[in-house]
């Protein structure tokens, strides 16, 4: 008996370890990707010789912010997050308030990355071959978000099931991104980069002082972008209730250093990469009144608009 119990103990830690991991790579799809965009942003203020400083101050904003999120992790570890620490300050008012902006984040974070998930898949030549006629293209993006939206709601209901899905994806990501370590020493790494075409990238290797310094405070801002992902790296215990203390801990606080680590160390390492190749923003082509295309050899590879003042 003695033995059975002991053998179900260490299985029922290792299934907890499994899950507290899962629950990291879960959590940390979202900021993930924010040294790319946060990077893409800024660049387009302060040009390559300024980039790397801009990003490290944001950086050490982003520790700060995540000392804070441990903190509350380890106080709140049932999911309020947030909203727990403004309820036991403020009120429950202000909490109210608190917790209807997080869950208006989370539905447009959800929408904001399917949306990028049909992008890509649109952008790298998939399609349904789906004749209506001018309206084709349309009916493409409508049924690819449907299938992502479907297929996300399936894994969501499989439960940890799912989680484990999305999880082994994401630190498969992580791990791919990785190569951009080894980018500024391969001989013909702009080859192995595609570049749009026309992209204004101001320079601003001039500066100093004062100029420098608020121009660097300003594409801060636009770099800010960075932050995100460290309040759901919390607010999602309230799925985990069931769970130790220990693990529920584990949980945030193991994810909020997740996403510190790998954001700051990603985002040096492309921002520094990017000032040494002066690579140009693969989705960024400015325009006038006018849809941005990017060329590739394998022809028009992305469709968007944005405008320059």
């Amino acid at each position: 008996m003695k033995a059975g119990k002991g053998t179900t103990g260490k299985t029922g830690r290792v299934s907890l370890l499994i899950l507290i991991f899962a629950y990291i790579g879960l959590i940390v799809a979202d900021p993930a990707t924010s040294p790319f965009y946060a990077i893409e942003s800024a660049l387009g203020t302060m040009g390559y010789a300024l980039i790397v400083p801009t990003m490290l101050f944001v950086i050490a904003v982003a520790v700060s912010v995540s000392l804070g999120y441990i903190a509350i992790g380890i106080r709140f570890n049932k999911g309020e997050g947030g909203p727990g620490l403004v309820y036991e300050m403020l009120g429950i008012r202000s909490a109210v308030f608190a917790a209807a902006s997080l869950i208006e984040d989370f539905v447009l974070t959800d929408a904001i990355t399917m949306a990028a998930t049909v992008a890509a898949l649109i952008s790298h030549g998939y399609t349904f071959e789906l004749d209506f006629g001018a309206y084709s293209a349309l009916a493409d993006r409508l049924l690819f978000a449907l299938v992502v939206a479907a297929a996300v709601s399936i894994l969501m209901r499989c439960g940890d099931k799912g989680r484990y899905v999305f999880a082994a994806t994401t630190f498969g990501f992580m791990i791919l991104v990785l190569f951009t370590v080894f980018l500024p020493i391969l001989p013909n790494a702009k080859e192995l980069m595609p570049l749009a075409h026309n992209v204004h990238i101001p320079d601003t290797s001039a500066l100093e002082g004062f100029a420098m310094i608020g121009v660097i405070l300003f594409g801060a801002v636009r770099g800010f972008a960075l932050l995100t992902g460290f309040e759901a790296s919390v607010a999602g215990l309230s799925h985990e209730y069931d769970k130790p203390r220990w693990a529920r801990i584990s949980m945030g606080v193991g994810t909020v250093i997740m996403v510190l680590a790998f954001t700051s160390f990603v985002t040096y390492d492309i921002a520094n990469t990017t000032r040494i190749l002066e690579l140009e923003p693969r989705q960024m082509v400015y325009c006038r009144l006018q849809p941005m295309v990017n060329w590739s050899q394998n022809g028009l590879i992305f469709e968007s608009c944005r405008f320059q003042v």
